[in-house]
Order: structure tokens, then sequence, then C-alpha cells
């Protein structure tokens, strides 16, 4: 499939996110909709905004030799050995590394449930 999108969309009970990671960019998702014909223009011009703030804000991160490809993981590594160097707080608090780390087992556990099952049910011996 071409191109290759590497976006995430989030809903929640009003509105919604969309990021995009290939072109750094974060637009807002109106949840309602407006009356009569207004909706065939107003959400165009709404969006062309968002993306016309994003390219500035790109284009100033470029200019200010800030715009990596991986900028959240070099933030993460700088503030993880500025907190041993000079004793700041850790970039992610230890609570929620365990949490996460527990949820990620719980999901893998689940994973590795199901595609026993599937297995079984074809037939094949798990191990």
């Amino acid at each position: 499939m071409r191109p290759a999108l590497h976006s995430f969309r989030i809903y929640g009970t009003k509105n919604g996110l969309t990021i995009d990671q290939d072109q750094e960019t974060l637009t807002k998702l109106r949840g309602q909709r407006a009356v009569s014909y207004v909706e065939k223009f107003v959400p165009p011009m709404t969006m062309a905004r968002q993306n016309m703030e994003n390219s500035f804000g790109n284009a100033k991160r470029f200019l200010g030799r800030d715009f990596h490809m991986k900028s959240g993981m070099k933030y993460l590594i700088e503030s993880f050995y500025n907190s041993i160097v000079d004793c700041e707080p850790l970039p992610i608090p230890y609570r929620e590394i365990i949490l996460t780390a527990h949820i990620m087992e719980s999901i893998f556990g689940q994973l590795r449930e199901s595609s026993e099952s599937r297995l079984v049910g074809c037939g094949v011996e798990a191990r």
C-alpha cells in the first residue's frame, strides 16, 4: 500500500486527535458537526489553520536545530543522563515504569494464550 501511513488517531467522548509521525503534526478533530452547508466550509478551513500552525512550528524547530526524528527518545535519554549526573528527577517515575511493565506482561500473556488456543483448535499441539 502506498503511501505508507504512520499516523495514530485517538477518539474521546467529545473530540479526537490525529498524530502524524512522518509529518510531525498533531491535529484536533472536531466532535460536533456544524449545521447546514457550513460543515462544507468551516472544518476544512480549521484543518488548514492547524496544518499551517504545525508547519510553522516544524520550521521554527528546524531553524532552531531542534528538529530530530526521534526527539522524544532524545529527550528521555538526555533526561536520564541528567538524572544520574546532576541528580535531577527521573524522566519517568519508577511507579509508571513498573505499571507499564505489568500492563505489557498482561498483554503478552493474553496474546500467548490466544495463539496457543488457536493452535490447539487447529489440531496442533502447543508447547
